[in-house]
């Protein structure tokens, strides 16, 4: 059955207006969509600013989106960054990622992969499946990371089975198939098996990374 958009708008107009997070924050997403209402970014990031300065993650986050793109405000990075940050503190899974994608380009926050790393990690925890490729391109390319085949192997090859862009993870699980041995892709493949084995791998790969770091500074 079609969803009744005008009369769910109608609710939130009532709701938003009295101050609920909640109905602010759903009434933003309907002018954003242009679902019930007329499209209207302006308007959408009038209520997700609203909702957004009384803690609504979903709000912060909506609202950095628009803020990236320049839509109903004036693109600015830096303050995408800001809200990506609060809705990232409340473990919004794509705020993670976003949050990284900002760090390892430089846009709003300076560029450091280390920095993007830890986001795209606490956003893989969270499922985000964007964060798959963006970790996997990392530990591909060394970026922030130490460069480790078998883990860029496992996190792009895991992306490619969950709701996640597919071209430019196929474009790097072919280039580092011409440069792994047989037994280092079976290696990657085998943690695919068991997404839970994989988290817990890349806990263990990055525990132990630190410890040797820890050695070279003793």
């Amino acid at each position: 059955m079609a969803r009744d958009y005008k009369k769910l708008a109608q609710q939130c107009v009532e709701a938003a207006k009295q101050g609920d997070a909640d109905a602010q924050n759903q009434l933003g997403v309907l002018y954003a969509r242009g679902l019930g209402l007329r499209q209207d970014y302006a308007l959408a990031a009038q209520w997700y600013y609203r909702a957004a300065r009384q803690g609504n993650a979903r709000a912060q986050y909506n609202l950095g989106v628009l803020y990236a793109k320049g839509r109903g405000v004036l693109q600015d990075n830096g303050k995408a960054a800001q809200w990506y940050r609060r809705a990232a503190e409340q473990d919004v899974a794509l705020a993670l990622n976003n949050l990284g994608v900002l760090y390892a380009n430089g846009h709003g926050v300076p560029q450091d992969y280390s920095m993007a790393a830890q986001w795209y990690r606490k956003a893989v925890k969270r499922g985000a499946a964007r964060a798959l490729v963006n970790l996997g391109w990392l530990y591909a390319n060394g970026r922030g990371v130490p460069k480790h085949n078998i883990m860029a192997y496992a996190l792009l090859s895991l992306s490619s089975t969950l709701d996640a862009p597919s071209g430019a993870a196929s474009d790097i699980l072919a280039l580092l198939g011409k440069k792994m041995t047989a037994q280092e892709i079976e290696a990657g493949q085998k943690l695919t098996r068991h997404p839970s084995h994989l988290l817990k791998a890349l806990d263990q790969y990055l525990t132990d990374h630190d410890a040797d770091k820890g050695k070279t500074r003793a």
